[in-house]
């Protein structure tokens, strides 16, 4: 779903205001997200809060922003440095334990997103955008993506419904 209407957003040029909506649907995301249980304690299904719309379309469009601006991206000093992208995705994966270990509530978390997601999305996403495509390493883990990555996909789904049926 999340793909068709990239596809239409696309195809009628619908970029400026698909992006100025993603904000709203990232901060809705939150809100009925994971802080639903302190802000408006109403019961909504996971289904609910994790759909295509809140979920797949928020990152499918941040990546489209990046992509759009890969220019300005590849031509910040700040951005490009991986020294500080790696320090950034250090801070976010902090913040995202943070936030995991004070909302933590009810069978949902495992399944949830923080507001530090978003961020330590974007960074990871930086830091190996500018790793060179000589580097070796690289080139291995490219490799294994590119073989393993349905396979990747479907383990870290089984890790979350384990880590999920362990939850206390």
């Amino acid at each position: 779903q999340t793909l068709i209407f990239a596809y239409f957003v696309n195809k009628f040029n619908l970029w400026k205001p698909t992006w100025i909506a993603v904000p709203f649907i990232i901060i809705a995301t939150l809100v009925l997200g994971c802080y639903n249980h302190y802000l408006l304690d109403i019961n909504l299904s996971f289904g609910e809060t994790r759909n295509w719309i809140t979920f797949g379309l928020v990152f499918v469009f941040i990546g489209a922003l990046m992509r759009k601006n890969i220019y300005k991206i590849d031509n910040s000093r700040l951005l490009s440095n991986n020294v500080f992208n790696a320090c950034m995705i250090a801070v976010f994966a902090a913040t995202s334990i943070i936030e995991f270990r004070l909302i933590r509530y009810d069978g949902y978390i495992f399944k949830d997103i923080f507001a530090s997601t978003y961020p330590l999305a974007i960074f990871t996403f930086l830091f190996f955008k500018n790793i060179k495509s000589n580097s070796k390493w690289l080139t291995v883990t490219a490799r294994l993506a590119k073989e393993h990555s349905l396979n990747i996909y479907i383990m870290h789904l089984i890790f979350i419904l384990g880590a999920d049926a362990t939850h206390d």
